[in-house]
């Protein structure tokens, strides 16, 4: 019973998490999570009569389950402790686990995202990163009580260096983004030139339109224009 409750937590979690890191939209996490649920509690017997098999797989729940498997090889590669914490946590406390993976798609998802589809936006958001990490560390060491005079005004300069580097790698995130969008609308813009072309060249065609139209109803030919 416990090992049915655990994998029951463990699928919950799962499913609703990952809809936090765009691996499905929340509609059909909300529709994965119920189909799920019901499928823990009366699981239908393997038969030829319902169709399933022993080797039937949930195909949406198996398209996540791949989702997050390619999620934790890409932490594997670029953060090895953060996947290896989630991957003992899975084991071990699926509850905490699904508590630990959200926190994970917060702080890595975007880049993640970003690393399949756009490699230069992804370095940009790690740089970023750690450089927000830096800046807490330093913070911390500089927030204790018994730091030096000396050392606090080092550490001060040390966290206005890296503040700098930060603008930067933010600034250059945005004219990434920027430039991203600005491409987008110039193929929009091409996009709507062509269609407006097109609908100059149907509103002028009507009446030749019309005679086609009739001799195709008439004589059963396929239609050379969209009329459906």
């Amino acid at each position: 019973m416990t090992s049915f409750k655990t994998a029951q937590i463990s699928c919950i979690c799962f499913i609703i998490l990952v809809a936090l890191a765009g691996f499905v939209e929340a509609g059909q996490a909300s529709e994965i999570f119920w189909e799920e649920q019901d499928n823990y509690r009366r699981p239908p017997a393997p038969s030829p009569e319902n169709g399933r098999t022993q080797t039937d797989v949930r195909p949406r729940f198996r398209t996540i389950g791949q989702r997050y498997s390619d999620y934790l090889q890409w932490l594997e590669d670029n953060y090895p402790d953060e996947a290896e914490e989630l991957e003992n946590l899975q084991q071990e406390n699926p509850e905490l686990f699904g508590r630990h993976l959200r926190i994970s798609l917060r702080k890595y998802g975007e880049i993640f995202h970003a690393d399949r589809e756009n490699p230069e936006l992804a370095d940009l958001l790690k740089e970023d990163l750690r450089l927000k990490e830096r800046r807490d560390y330093l913070l911390d060491k500089i927030r204790q009580e018994d730091i030096a005079a000396e050392d606090g005004e080092q550490l001060e300069s040390q966290i206005r260096q890296v503040v700098a580097e930060r603008f930067d790698v933010i600034v250059e995130i945005k004219q990434f983004r920027h430039d991203q969008l600005e491409q987008r609308l110039r193929r929009l813009q091409r996009d709507l030139r062509r269609r407006h072309r097109q609908l100059e060249i149907w509103q002028e065609q009507k009446e030749q339109k019309l005679e086609e139209r009739m001799s195709e109803l008439l004589e059963q030919k396929d239609p050379q224009f969209y009329w459906d």
